[in-house]
């Protein structure tokens, strides 16, 4: 199954998190760079598993942030394996193209997992609800609700690919 990696060598130590950070080649949190809110990462070994341990405090009610994840044109689908306290929903966002022209689409909301667990999305969902046949340049935003403070585990994301 192909994944995107992180890097949990370059996050041994806490790191502030900035809008244009890359956990991964394709993998970062977006959110408004003139926000008072801080976001940190460290990766930490629980039971066995590199993690990366990721906080956000001094959020403000009007912060957006979104774990934002692009997705190879081949993935048919992506798997999110992590976990988010205090447990509450996540509201994915797909922004892709068609015929040269960008979209943005919301899928229903879900609950976010307060232990480990993998989260699926399906390209075929997503064109099912976009209405049409494919979709490129596709880019997943998990938008986090708005809170005062968050912890996120984050393991890994992979994808598959049929055929």
């Amino acid at each position: 199954m192909p994944a995107i990696d992180i890097d949990f060598n370059a996050f041994q130590k806490p790191a502030v998190l900035t809008p244009d950070t890359f956990l991964a080649s394709g993998l970062r949190f977006a959110f408004d760079p003139n926000s008072a809110m801080e976001l940190t990462a460290q990766t930490q070994r629980i039971n066995d598993i590199d993690t990366l341990i990721i906080r956000g405090e001094n959020r403000r009610e009007n912060d957006w942030l979104g774990l934002e994840i692009d997705i190879p044109d081949d993935w048919n689908s992506v798997h999110v394996h992590f976990r988010y306290a205090p447990a509450e929903r996540i509201f994915p966002r797909i922004y892709y193209q068609t015929n040269g022209q960008d979209h943005a689409l919301d899928e229903p909301d879900r609950a976010a997992p307060s232990d480990y667990a993998t989260l699926r999305f399906s390209r075929a969902r997503w064109c099912d609800l976009a209405n049409v046949t494919t979709l490129s340049n596709a880019r997943l935003s998990l938008l986090l609700p708005a809170r005062d403070w968050f912890v996120m585990g984050l393991r890994g994301i992979s994808g598959v690919i049929d055929g």
